[in-house]
């Protein structure tokens, strides 16, 4: 019998890579580490969410080792479909320049694939998760395949046009909110356990293994093939060793980074594919602000919030920021469904960093978890370029409420920076075609092991100011489609 790959972790990328290798005919044995099913409820009628309760993160699993800033911290979702049960839905793809900006400061930040290598599975992934979008295509913002649309409302006409003057663009945000009527018992529109995995039950190939806590990956005896997987099985607390084909690695950015050290072994004694001393570095986040502004004239209410693009390319490489434009308070959110407009407004700004190697995630030497493997240290922190970035952007907000004729007032400071607060991690095991600065090749495989691809967002070269799922999840379908050719192949 054809021995199954083992994917871990059901989160998007693990999600997507087992739908992918089921669909090619590759039997799978998905391990997730979280034992309850996920729970939540979701109510939507005409287009819009009348209800939405999530599931409540486990504080036990929320923070962990930090490193250089004390308030590091680093969330988790422990139960079948990891975060996305706490996902917004927000899915822009990345542009053209994304994937290749970062030759402008060091051959380092290039990425081994492009856009136009990515955009089919953009396109494949975006008919699984079923978008709302706007119609403009923008070369910061390239337009997806969306199957519902939606405009903003005439009276943001103004704004839109003097964003525009300043070389941004004000579109729809792109967003997973599938149909228009939805009563679900999952806290998201799209939740990759319920809607890619749960589907997967019925086929014969496929096994889902909850409570299964992967210990280590073994390799062969060659040293140079992945063979086999250990695992504690949480609802007995026992261990199990599964012999596979292959792994898919999926279980979080930082999971993945410490499962990849916890699998030392004499071929690479400083953690899987750590051949170069890359394994862990290059840590990323993305740094967020939120606010709230008092206008000067009422506008009205966004139903669905507002992207504002980053600046043109040609500024700063690798600095950039994306703003959200919403409502500013769950009273704001409800009276959406009115006509009545608002003198606030919520804004949300996500930035983008430049990764380096002294940003980490790396063994504590001293920290043990309770399986007796090292915690892992996270050592991050936000540049002076990262404060002058936000800063600017606040600005340019202003700049481009007060050319459209709304004066506006902060009526809080934004949040304080915490590295790890927006979820979006990256870049631990990331991808390069040399392997001086990346563990994995353009296919997410291991360099020096062509069975072991690592999926989730720490596969990431760089991470653009654009959120990231959709283009994990693109890359786990391109990867998994890839290692099905491989094995097809022998």
């Amino acid at each position: 019998m054809t021995k199954p790959i083992a994917v871990i972790g059901s989160g998007p990328a693990g999600a997507v890579a087992a739908h992918v290798l089921i669909q090619k005919g590759i039997p799978v044995v998905l391990l997730e580490s979280g034992t309850h099913l996920p729970s939540g409820f979701l109510l939507r009628a005409n287009g819009r969410t009348l209800l939405r309760k999530r599931p409540t993160l486990n504080p036990r699993e929320a923070k962990l080792a930090a490193g250089r800033n004390p308030e590091t911290e680093w969330w988790v979702h422990l139960e079948p479909g990891g975060l996305s049960n706490q996902w917004t839905g927000a899915v822009p793809r990345f542009s053209v320049q994304d994937f290749t900006e970062g030759e402008q400061l060091d051959p380092r930040y290039v990425w081994p694939l492009t856009y136009a290598e990515l955009e089919p599975f953009y396109k494949k992934t975006e008919a699984l998760l079923a978008i709302s979008g706007g119609e403009e295509d923008v070369p910061t913002a390239p337009r997806g395949d969306y199957r519902y649309t939606y405009t903003l409302p005439k009276g943001w006409s103004g704004v839109a046009r003097a964003a525009r003057n300043q070389g941004h663009s004000l579109l729809p945000v792109p967003i997973a909110n599938g149909a228009p009527f939805q009563l679900a018992r999952r806290g998201t529109a799209f939740n990759s356990f319920t809607c890619l995995v749960a589907p997967l039950l019925r086929s014969v190939h496929f096994q889902l293994r909850r409570g299964a806590h992967v210990l280590r990956i073994e390799l062969d005896s060659t040293q140079t093939r992945v063979a086999a997987v250990l695992y504690h099985d949480r609802n007995t607390g026992t261990e199990h060793r599964l012999d596979v084909g292959g792994v898919v690695l999926a279980c979080g950015p930082l999971h993945s980074t410490k499962l990849l050290f916890d699998s030392a072994c004499p071929a690479f004694p400083e953690g899987l594919g750590n051949t170069e001393g890359v394994l862990g570095r290059y840590l990323h986040d993305h740094p967020h602000e939120w606010f709230a502004l008092e206008l000067s004239k009422p506008l009205p209410r966004l139903a669905n919030s507002a992207y504002l693009t980053r600046r043109p390319f040609g500024s700063p490489p690798l600095i950039a920021t994306g703003v959200t434009l919403g409502a500013a308070s769950r009273t704001d959110r409800l009276l959406s469904y009115t006509p009545l407009p608002s003198t606030t407004l919520g804004v949300q700004t996500m930035a983008s960093m430049i990764p380096t190697e002294d940003n980490h995630a790396l063994p504590d030497p001293e920290q043990k978890d309770a399986f007796g493997t090292p915690r892992l240290k996270i050592s991050i922190d936000f540049d002076k370029d990262v404060h002058a970035n936000l800063s600017h952007s606040r600005k340019r907000v202003g700049e481009i409420l007060r050319e459209a004729g709304y004066e506006s007032r902060c009526l809080h400071e934004p949040n304080t920076l915490r590295p790890g607060s927006s979820v979006h991690y990256a870049g631990t095991v990331r991808m390069h075609a040399s392997r001086q600065f990346g563990v994995l090749d353009g296919f997410n495989r291991v360099h020096d092991l062509p069975n072991l691809l690592v999926t989730d967002g720490s596969c990431f070269t760089t991470c653009p100011e654009k959120k990231p799922t959709l283009t994990i999840m693109a890359l786990s379908w391109r990867a998994a489609e890839r290692l099905a050719e491989d094995l097809k192949r022998g």
